[in-house]
């Protein structure tokens, strides 16, 4: 059988249907640039190996900027004192650190009387150091132990200690200071409800250590990502 060619013009439009094409008959060379848009990819059908190296930028990547958080605080005042043992929290001279070089990433945490509010849900690394001594009013304390404490609510009501850094001196009666620091990955599932504080907790009265142009009782917040 001879093959007769059909001229372009001898073909109506819309006359040729899926059922008239080879499969795989159509190579890349016949579509036209740029013919090609979201409308013809399927769900999921772009994988990992289709894109290539270094070819997605922040601008394509919505949200991503806006989710990350990184902030950090610290106490203010040069010296403060828990003047009888046991558990406090520090509930006052806290300020968001605010040297030149510093910068928060995000929308930064809330605080008030010591107790931070996240800013998004998410898993968040915290970092809690305390500057301390023994001498308190005038005298070196026999300071047998102590734990800077990170405390934490999930009913923005009751708070439980999740991560301690213990700390102790002899009973010799010198002049001791002290870091101490500890730090805990948290999930936060409710801004409303997951809420932390910073204290300590000490078998004598001790004397905690701030500063208002470094960072020496400070607290590091950084969101490692969603929830």
């Amino acid at each position: 059988m001879s093959k007769t060619t059909i001229p372009a013009g001898g073909i109506t439009d819309s006359a040729v249907t899926t059922a008239k094409i080879n499969a795989d008959a159509i190579t890349g060379a016949k579509i036209a640039d740029d013919a090609i848009n979201s409308e013809h990819f399927t769900d999921g059908s772009i994988d990992t190996a289709h894109i290539a190296d270094s070819q997605v930028t922040a601008a394509k990547t919505s949200g991503v900027s806006g989710n990350v958080e990184a902030d950090q605080w610290r106490v203010s005042a040069e010296e403060s004192t828990f003047t009888s043992s046991g558990r406090h929290y520090i509930t006052s001279n806290w300020e968001r650190v605010d040297n030149s070089a510093f910068e928060k990433i995000g929308t930064g945490l809330s605080e008030s009387s010591g107790v931070f509010t996240f800013p998004s849900t998410g898993k968040y690394h915290i970092i809690f150091t305390m500057n301390w001594t023994n001498r308190e009013g005038g005298t070196n304390r026999a300071l047998t132990y102590m734990m800077a404490e990170i405390g934490v609510t999930t009913d923005n009501s009751s708070y439980s200690q999740f991560s301690h850094g213990i700390a102790s001196n002899d009973d010799s009666g010198a002049e001791y200071w002290n870091s101490t620091t500890c730090d805990y990955i948290l999930d936060v599932t409710d801004t409303s409800n997951t809420k932390c504080k910073f204290g300590v907790y000490t078998a004598n009265p001790m004397k905690y250590i701030g500063n208002t142009g470094y960072n020496r009782t400070y607290v590091t917040f950084i969101k490692l990502g969603d929830t």
